[in-house]
């Protein structure tokens, strides 16, 4: 199959119904814990199944698509994977940041398959993970890197939630009500929502 067959862009307009801080401000929990109820509210599932993890994952970093598949491709793509869970530790790694998060998004008792369900990112479960070792990440390939530093290429970006549920990456300066720009990009088995013009 040719490159583009597989890589295509469509241009939309999106409304924010909901924004993160910027994303120089997620290393501390409040704003971590905002963005993961952010990722949670999501509500159009992707036509390539894509997890809400994954999504918020390849929403925000710089490349989304390795455009190799050698070996040393996919090693990056492992130490990203690490890196990015590292990144969400603060919330994992301890009952303080999943209380503060299933606040967030007022949980239920009746779904918890849904719950479940977000934290599985590339065939992991995180809470599994954290049940079963104590803790989420250790000392995996990448998980040393700091996501934001390593892989996002602009922190003061932001992450919306646009009227029709979907993640996007967004300018700094946006503000909840407006309409923006968007490019969506589907990338082999990827589907990223950016605002038009920036790069990835």
């Amino acid at each position: 199959m040719s490159p583009s067959a597989l890589n295509s862009t469509v241009e939309t307009t999106q409304i924010i119904i909901r924004l993160s801080s910027p994303l120089a401000e997620l290393s501390t929990l409040t704003p971590l814990v905002d963005l993961l109820a952010l990722t949670h509210a999501v509500t159009v599932p992707s036509p390539l199944k894509q997890s809400r993890l994954s999504t918020l994952l390849h929403t925000l970093s710089a490349d989304p698509c390795p455009s190799s598949s050698s070996p040393s491709a996919l090693h990056s793509e492992a130490e990203k994977l690490n890196s990015f869970i590292r990144f969400l530790s603060p919330v994992l790694n301890g009952m303080a940041g999943l209380r503060e998060f299933e606040a967030a998004i007022d949980l239920r008792d009746d779904d918890p398959q849904d719950f479940r369900d977000f934290w599985t990112l590339e065939d992991r479960n995180l809470i599994k993970e954290y049940v079963e070792d104590g803790q989420v990440g250790g000392s995996s390939p990448g998980s040393e890197k700091v996501f934001l530093d390593a892989y996002v290429r602009d922190v003061s970006r932001r992450v919306a939630l646009s009227q029709e549920g979907r993640l996007m990456l967004v300018d700094g300066h946006r503000k909840v009500g407006e309409q923006v720009p968007v490019a969506e990009t589907k990338r082999a088995s990827l589907l990223i929502y950016r605002e038009q013009g920036l790069e990835g």
